[in-house]
């Protein structure tokens, strides 16, 4: 395992712990008000800030020129809402892609996420940031680059919801970013591995801030 690695699992240690704290903001289930209906604290003016943390599944398509195709894995998110409908973001996945050599492909995210209420239950959130990929079985492959995100959240009780991302993210230079030995004989594409996709399902929690 490589010290980058071991790192992120350090990184995921961190994330888990987080979810220790309070939590409740952007994206979150909403408490009741006396009438029974969903009422924001703090609103988009201030106040109400939170905490954020959520476990999901993650389905990967990478860049035609890439030399992976696919991965499937888990996640874990963490974060933080200053305000109701904004969030802050930190998220660290780990895929697999069953090919054997730099199976484990580890993408790292860090978000500013924008939330907008469709429905008492539904919303919808757009969201931008950085992100940095790793990949387990190869030192200095890998590379920082740039994330988007939109998604919907429906919420399933109080301080939880279901959550369902797309995710697009560019990795400029991927292929040769820092040292890239050729791995089997194989060698990087002339055309940069710019973008990667992928899905996500999962469920969130949040309790508001005392």
């Amino acid at each position: 395992m490589t010290v980058r690695c071991r790192i992120s699992l350090v990184l995921l240690v961190a994330l888990v712990s987080v979810a220790a704290g309070p939590a409740h903001g952007a994206g979150l289930p909403l408490p009741e008000s006396d009438s029974g209906s969903p009422e924001r604290e703090g609103g988009s003016s201030g106040g109400g800030s939170s905490g954020i943390f959520g476990l999901f599944g993650r389905a990967m398509l990478f860049d035609s020129d890439f030399y992976e195709q696919s991965a499937a894995g888990v996640g874990v998110r963490a974060g933080w809402s200053p305000v109701s409908d904004w969030a802050l973001e930190l998220d660290v996945s780990f895929n697999d892609t069953g090919q054997g050599t730099n199976n484990l492909i580890v993408p790292i995210h860090a978000r500013l996420l924008k939330e907008w209420q469709m429905a008492d239950d539904l919303g919808w959130h757009l969201g931008a940031g950085g992100a940095y990929y790793e990949f387990s079985d190869a030192d200095g492959f890998g590379g920082p680059g740039f994330s988007f995100a939109t998604g919907l959240q429906y919420t399933a009780g109080r301080a939880t919801l279901l959550r369902m991302d797309f995710v697009a993210d560019t990795i400029p230079n991927l292929d040769w970013y820092g040292i890239r030995p050729a791995v089997d004989g194989w060698q990087p594409p002339e055309t940069d591995a710019d973008w990667h996709f992928a899905l996500e399902f999962g469920l969130q929690h949040a309790s508001p801030d005392r």
